[in-house]
């Protein structure tokens, strides 16, 4: 049960240890370190063993998993860590002075009043006395690396000795200063040779000794054996007390320096190995015990408490105080193997544990750094922790931009998490243009691509200052400067980065914006040709009125979406050279789109261009306001093209592309004669086509037209119109000659009887003479070939009588043993019929063989005669008088069943109606 003195002690230590905010180490990506304040589990944690002395403790010492015990009562106790509870009492013949362990604590050694010296053996609760060793007073014991051991003596000795396993070590007094020494210790030297380095403190110096040992035993004799020829190294320091502590400490990484620390009068002197300046003072409390040394702090043994005191801040960092019930304090060791620190007090032990002691090292680290190596040390001691990684960074950035160096600061900034518009703004105080660019573009580097807004606000801002700079030389003339050169390079190449070509992609419009605003034509139109937006690019071009390499631009590109896009607007700065480059490389595009940006081209010889390609040659247009729009231009300006369009177009209304009354008005408001005869004709206003070019055109126009009329729409169409035309030449000059010329032309339609009323009654009609015999000796011909068709047509008449006669005289005779060939049954027993060809069939059997049309057709017949018509229970068809019923006589004799053309109509029916062909293929199977 704890007391509540032990309650309040631990209470006690607890309030005294500062709490100091640790770094998350989450780093965000949003722009800011999130800094999380929380209780520190304190660095050094005191637990009070579970042991209760039977009397007053003088001495500990541990090694490895060993832990030696000395009580004023001349015992020790020997516990092994592992096994706690088992405690092995060993008892000294004399009082015990000193107690020496080694690192592993297989080896402990006693130095006893009288000089005597005892071996404690290892599984044992005995001792080993070791003579040789007798008779000197051992103040320190030093265990090297080499198997073995230096102690020093209360008169200055500096002896080697080795602990064999016979317990008969040898003795090597190595070397003598005279006075007491305190404490030893031996290193390797800090400058990696294989020189070995061996500490001495006494009261007031310490003694460094350095040199190469020997591979034999005894090991140091040649490295002291120096020293008897020159002057020891030492450092002195005044030291009003009668003793001094030396402690050592050499760090695992062996990139960090080992160091020493040396208690006097005035404080704690605390010095790097090697280091050339002064060692530095921490100033202590008077009445320190013993000290210890660990990675990063001095622990301070007082009476009643432990102070702990950073080596790198130099400041405290802890102190706690111990209850009084426990006695005073004797002493603090540490484990130099595995690190833990023991206090002992009169009545009690106690154990720290140390917790994550290089927490705040790093922070350290950073408020110290100057050089370059000194914020390498800071950054290592974070242990890749992100949040404390990236205050030190901002911290040199800072640091180098305090001292000028902006490139240097930026690059660091771009690695932190520092707010991007502080920092910038940070450069723009100090008008450092092209630290900030570095910054802002290292800065994008490290940006996750799903941080969209960042992204735009760095491109944009990069880009602004590329162009701000570009723009500043254009203005002073200086585009073909090497500086203008860098700067046009240096943004090529920031544009092409990946994130920035996706930026790009995504805001085109908003970067052209940024762009136009700048008035760099060269970087918008490279920039349009990069992202392949050909489509700005080209109404750039317009803009600028560089129409040829607009058009080159859309020829290269063949995308007839482009084409479609940017011909209205050619068609209006460029008719001619866009037409001409349009038919040149035959684009195919949508005239109709087009139409109304065609017809506001001033330049109507490049509309009708236009629309003869699109017609005739590559687009094969046929909408018929295209066409329309071309008979219109025609009929302004080029008459015989509209002829040829029209004749070309045909008669025939159904196939005709253009509006036939539109054409017809157009015609006639711009005076296009020949033009409206063709429409009339296709009109098929014939009358009025010739009427028109009677009174419009020429004679030859009107015959031309008159000739035109088809086969199937009559004779006596084109009758009616030569004769109009024949009216029309007579009235006009009553020119026999030129009425027996027209005559002549249209002999097969009209003759001279049909002319001979055009003319006045007191014409001369000599020159008609021979049309007159002409017309008499056809009349002739025709008669005659009257009378014979009608002898022709008696003779067959009465042929055709005849032959009726002798059918009414025809007989067949019919045998009792004949049958009906469809149903085998003998003809005799039903009514029957019999053909020309010699077959004969029972009726019924016909209408039984009747196939679903003819079926219909008779039951028709049979509803419309005398006799009526009935179903029998099988279905079939029965008839009531069926000789009676001459309708149906006549259907049912009309042809043989199997001579008739029924029978070769049914050559391709197949035997097997198709709805039974399953039904009938199971079966067979």
């Amino acid at each position: 049960m704890t007391s509540i003195f032990d309650q309040y002690e631990q209470a006690f230590q607890k309030s005294s240890v500062p709490s100091v905010a640790d770094k998350s180490p989450q780093v965000p990506t949003t722009g800011f370190v999130n800094l999380k304040l929380e209780d520190e589990t304190p660095m050094f944690t005191k637990q009070k063993v579970n042991f209760a002395p039977t009397n007053t403790i003088t001495h500990l010492v541990v090694g490895g998993n060993t832990i030696v015990l000395a009580m004023a009562n001349n015992v020790l106790l020997r516990i092994n860590l592992s096994a706690p509870d088992v405690l092995e009492e060993v008892k000294l013949p004399f009082k015990l002075l000193n107690l020496f362990m080694d690192p592993s604590g297989t080896h402990t050694i006693a130095t006893l009043e009288g000089s005597e010296i005892v071996y404690l053996l290892p599984g044992s609760a005995k001792t080993k006395s070791l003579s040789k060793l007798k008779g000197n007073f051992i103040t320190s014991m030093c265990w090297t690396p080499m198997g073995v051991v230096i102690f020093g003596t209360a008169k200055g000795d500096i002896v080697e000795t080795e602990i064999a396993q016979d317990y008969n070590p040898y003795i090597k007094q190595l070397f003598t200063i005279n006075k007491r020494i305190f404490d030893i210790h031996y290193t390797q030297n800090v400058d990696q040779s294989e020189e070995s380095l061996v500490l001495v403190s006494t009261v007031d110096r310490i003694y460094t000794f350095q040199g190469y040992i020997n591979k034999d035993k005894p090991v140091f004799s040649n490295m002291f054996l120096t020293y008897l020829s020159r002057p020891e190294s030492f450092i002195q320091e005044k030291n009003s007390l009668k003793f001094s502590h030396l402690r050592f400490f050499a760090p695992k990484d062996p990139s960090r320096s080992k160091l020493y620390a040396w208690y006097v009068d005035r404080g704690l002197l605390i010095q790097e190995l090697g280091s050339a300046e002064a060692p530095v003072l921490v100033e202590t409390a008077p009445g320190v015990v013993s000290f210890i040394l660990t990675e990063f702090h001095v622990l301070l043994l007082y009476p009643d408490h432990v102070t702990g005191v950073s080596l790198l801040s130099k400041q405290m960092v802890f102190e706690d105080y111990y209850n009084e019930t426990h006695g005073r304090l004797v002493d603090i060791v540490k484990d130099s193997v595995k690190g833990r620190v023991w206090v002992i007090a009169e009545s009690a032990v106690f154990r720290y544990k140390v917790v994550r002691e290089d927490r705040h090292v790093w922070l350290m680290y950073t408020e110290q750094a100057k050089t370059e190596q000194d914020w390498v040390r800071a950054k290592a001691a974070c242990q890749d922790n992100p949040a404390n990684l990236d205050i030190v960074t901002q911290k040199q950035a800072q640091f180098n931009f305090s001292c000028g160096e902006y490139e240097a600061s930026a690059l660091l900034w771009a690695r932190t998490q520092a707010g991007l518009e502080t920092i910038a703004l940070k450069f723009l105080q100090e008008w450092q243009v092209d630290a900030l660019r570095t910054y802002l573009k290292k800065k994008l580097e490290r940006i996750h691509n799903e941080d969209k807004a960042q992204i735009t606000i760095i491109v944009m801002w990069v880009m602004e200052l590329y162009l701000y700079e570009l723009g500043e030389l254009r203005s002073g003339g200086q585009e073909s400067s090497e500086q203008y050169r860098i700067l046009q390079t240096n943004l090529d190449i920031f544009l092409a980065l990946p994130q920035v070509t996706e930026f790009i992609n995504n805001h085109k419009t908003t970067v052209y914006d940024l762009i136009s605003s700048h008035g760099d034509k060269y970087n918008l139109i490279k920039l349009t040709i990069a992202t392949k937006d050909y489509e700005r690019h080209i109404r750039h071009l317009i803009q600028e009125e560089q129409y040829k390499d607009a058009l080159s631009e859309l020829c290269a590109k063949k995308n007839p979406l482009l084409w479609q896009t940017f011909v209205p607007t050619l068609l209006q700065g460029a008719p001619k050279l866009t037409v001409d480059t349009i038919i040149s490389h035959k684009v195919q595009l949508d005239v109709d789109q087009l139409l109304s940006s065609l017809m506001s081209c001033a330049d109507e010889t490049v509309q009708i261009r236009f629309l003869e390609y699109s017609i005739y040659s590559g687009i094969q247009c046929q909408l018929q306001s295209v066409h329309n729009f071309l008979v219109l231009l025609y009929a302004r300006h080029n008459e015989d093209n509209l002829n040829k369009y029209l004749v070309m177009q045909g008669t025939d209304p159904s196939l005709l592309n253009y509006d036939v009354h539109y054409a017809l008005r157009v015609c006639r408001e711009y005076n296009r004669m020949r033009a409206c005869v063709t429409i009339c004709c296709v009109l098929g206003l014939w009358e009025a086509a010739v009427d028109l070019a009677l009174d419009k055109l020429d004679v030859d126009v009107a015959k031309e037209t008159a000739s035109l009329p088809s086969v199937h729409e009559g004779g006596d169409l084109k009758r009616t119109l030569w004769l109009k035309i024949a009216r029309h030449v007579i009235s006009e000059g009553n020119d026999i000659k030129a009425a027996v010329s027209f005559l002549e032309e249209a002999e097969e339609l009209i003759s001279i009887e049909d002319i001979l009323p055009f003319f006045s009654d007191f014409t001369c009609i000599d020159q008609f003479k021979k049309a007159i015999c002409d017309s008499l000796e056809k009349y002739y011909k025709h008669i005659v070939d009257l009378k014979d068709e009608m002898s022709e047509a008696t003779r067959s008449a009465e042929e055709v009588r005849n032959d009726i006669q002798a059918c009414g005289n025809r007989f067949y005779i019919v045998q009792n043993s004949d049958v009906c060939p469809l149903c085998e049954v003998q003809l005799v027993n039903n009514a029957f019929y019999i053909f020309p060809c010699g077959h004969k069939f029972h009726s019924r059997c016909m209408i039984q063989n009747l196939d679903s049309e003819q079926r219909v057709t008779l039951e028709t017949l049979s509803r419309t005669g005398e006799d009526s018509i009935s179903s029998s229970s099988t279905g079939e068809v029965t008839y009531a008088a069926q000789g009676k019923n001459k309708a149906v006589d006549l259907f049912l004799s009309r042809e043989c069943p199997f001579c008739g053309s029924h029978m070769i109509e049914l050559i391709d029916k197949p035997f097997i109606n198709e709805e039974d062909i399953e039904r009938i293929a199971l079966e067979w199977e």
